[in-house]
C-alpha cells in the first residue's frame, strides 16, 4: 500500500471514529425553536386592503399597461413550440420533395451561431433530422439549407419577421 493510500485510509477511519462518538458518545443539545403561531384578524386585514386598493389612484402609463394586457394582441407573443400550448401563425417554407421547413430561432454565442428549424438546434454544416438537406448559412433573419440529391438552395426566412407570405421556396 502507498504512502498516499495509508494517508487516506487513516483519514477516513478517523472521521467514521469521530462520527461513532458524536452518534453515541456526546451529550444531544435540545434546541428550543419557537412555534409560528399567529393571531391575525381575517377580516380586518381584507378591509385594510380593500380600503388600500379603493384609494389608490393609478397613472396614466399604469391605466395604458393595464388596457393592453387586457385587449386583444396583434401577434401572439407565445408562439408554438413543438408541444407548445398554443399555435401562431408561422412561415413555411416547402421544398421540391414536399417537406415543410420552419425556422424558429437564432442564437449567437461568441462565433457560433445556430439556427432552429423545425424544433432542432443546427449549426452551419449540419444535416436536418431526415437525412436530405444540410444548413450551409445562418442569419438573423434566415437560414439557407441545400438540398444533397441536387445541390439547389432553399432559402428560409424568419419565422417570426412575416418576410415570406407563401409557401414556396425563394431565390438566394
Amino acid at each position: 500500500m502507498s504512502k498516499r493510500e495509508k494517508i487516506l485510509l487513516y483519514l477516513g477511519l478517523a472521521v467514521l471514529l469521530y462520527g461513532v462518538i458524536d452518534f453515541l458518545v456526546l451529550p444531544k443539545v435540545k434546541q428550543n425553536i419557537p412555534s409560528a403561531t399567529a393571531n391575525v384578524d381575517v377580516a380586518a386585514l381584507t378591509k385594510d386592503i380593500q380600503n388600500t386598493l379603493a384609494s389608490t389612484v393609478l397613472t396614466k402609463q399604469e391605466e395604458y399597461i393595464l388596457e393592453a394586457a387586457a385587449g386583444t394582441w396583434e401577434r401572439d407573443p407565445f408562439y408554438d413550440w413543438p408541444g407548445g400550448l398554443r399555435a401562431a401563425p408561422k412561415v413555411k417554407v416547402s421544398s421540391g420533395d414536399g417537406q415543410l421547413f420552419t425556422y424558429m430561432g437564432y442564437v449567437e454565442i461568441g462565433d457560433v451561431r445556430l439556427a432552429i428549424v423545425n424544433g432542432h438546434e443546427y449549426q452551419a454544416g449540419e444535416e436536418l433530422v431526415g437525412g436530405s438537406y444540410i444548413v450551409s448559412e445562418i442569419s438573423p433573419s434566415r437560414v439557407v439549407l441545400t438540398s444533397l440529391t441536387d445541390k439547389q438552395e432553399l432559402v428560409v426566412p424568419y419565422a417570426e419577421d412575416g418576410l415570406v407570405g407563401g409557401n414556396s421556396p425563394q431565390p438566394k
